[in-house]
């Protein structure tokens, strides 16, 4: 159910959904409205489907293949209706006209497009590439490898996603489109799957190419099944592989699946997010809540967390006043490690707030404790202490999250 007006959906398949070549929005009696091919697509990963929404309407939004599919859901005491705020989602469907409320099918995470959401064709000038898992890797490489861009728009850098089979990798670069480098970027903090930004001026109608290397060998991954070059940012375009500095591939898109622009705009890792280094440590068997404390600067709708690497067996995640009075709550316990989620609560400027996790029984808690660099500034908000328990602060210890992203 619609309840505001949308231009369409990002959407997740579920860990067990496989096969599947086809998603589709229908209208409430199933005619189906739009459709977008999902045939190169696995498990856990993510797409759009762009059609408008009307408030007030309800609309079915499916998977299926042309022949047989395994189909993901979730049927412990699914928690309907759940809430997006925009929209709401009200109870499974496992057939055109078949529903369930025991089944949440096939998608683990749907987020509403607004106008000027999507693949990069907002006001904003921003825009983001993603492309499929990896489906190759070539192991002990020794020369640099990335994508060539082109960029349509003054930016001032780039959020890159190093691909899952890409490992040991020591550098990230930015260089010119003859191979010159002009900025890098120390990964020796960051490995398959993490996220990390590099910030230099891009000036429209210029050509660089993004790399990554290391000192001596590293797993090079890429997507090799038919890349669909070109691939669009809105604000950019990804235009070829790279897999030496001055050698390119049309048949593979190397080392990055997540390609975001950085506008003026934005402030680099001042733009709303702290994020840590990975755990040192975990305490396990823990009962006590753990987590941060917070200092506002900008009034905030709630926060966007990452649970840390060796945080398990979390149940709840709470955002409390500074004197530890629970505000806001978010059962977690369908979460795991790395996993990201959102916490709704109204963050008011000037004020403290503790971020915490905790157990009914117990749950074994990272830290990061090899010196955290307090306060960690996002703009918006300060980190300023690891909280081990409701009253109990450490300064030596950053507890149970790895990244904190400011909601607006």
């Amino acid at each position: 159910m619609v309840q505001e007006d949308l231009t369409g959906l990002e959407l997740t398949l579920s860990e067990q959904t496989a096969g599947v070549d086809t998603a589709e929005i229908a209208d409430e009696l199933g005619n189906t409205l739009s459709t977008k091919d999902v045939s190169d697509l696995s498990p856990e990963d993510t797409f759009q489907i762009e059609h408008d929404l009307y408030a007030d309407e309800e609309y079915i939004v499916l998977v299926h293949a042309e022949d047989s599919y395994d189909r993901g859901g979730y049927d412990q005491n699914p928690d309907w209706p759940y809430d997006g705020g925009e929209f709401q989602v009200v109870e499974g469907i496992w057939a055109r006209d078949r529903s369930s409320t025991g089944n949440f099918y096939s998608f683990t995470t749907i987020t509403a497009l607004l106008e000027g959401d999507g693949n990069g064709d907002g006001d904003d000038g921003e825009g983001t590439v993603d492309r499929p898992a990896d489906t190759r890797t070539t192991p002990d490489t020794t020369t640099p490898s990335g994508v060539r861009i082109t960029v349509q728009q003054d930016l001032s850098g780039l959020e890159l996603t190093i691909s899952e089979n890409t490992t040991g990798a020591d550098t990230a670069e930015i260089a010119d489109g003859r191979g010159e480098t002009l900025a890098t970027k120390d990964l020796s903090d960051f490995g398959s799957g993490d996220s990390f930004q590099i910030e230099h001026d891009l000036r429209a109608g210029d050509e660089y190419i993004v790399l990554i290397r290391a000192d001596g060998t590293y797993d090079r991954g890429s997507y090799n099944r038919d890349p669909d070059w070109p691939y669009d940012g809105g604000s950019f375009q990804v235009l070829e592989g790279i897999w030496a500095r001055d050698r390119s591939s049309s048949s593979s898109f190397y080392a990055y699946t997540t390609i975001t622009a950085l506008s003026d705009d934005d402030d680099g890792d001042e733009s709303g997010t702290v994020d840590r280094s990975a755990d040192t440590r975990v305490s396990e068997d823990q009962t006590g809540p753990s987590g941060v404390r917070i200092v506002v600067q900008e009034d905030l709708a709630g926060l966007e967390l990452t649970l840390s690497e060796q945080t398990t067996g979390v149940d709840t995640a709470e955002i409390a006043d500074g004197l530890g009075n629970t505000l806001a709550t978010k059962d977690v316990s369908d979460l795991g490690p790395e996993d990201t989620f959102q916490i709704e609560h109204d963050l008011e400027a000037s004020e403290e707030y503790i971020i915490l996790v905790s157990a009914d029984e117990t749950y074994d808690r990272g830290s990061f404790n090899e010196g955290p660099e307090w306060p960690y500034d996002s703009g918006e908000f300060q980190v300023v202490e690891g909280i081990w328990a409701r009253d109990r602060s450490s300064t030596s210890n950053f507890y149970a999250y790895t990244t904190l992203t400011g909601l607006r």
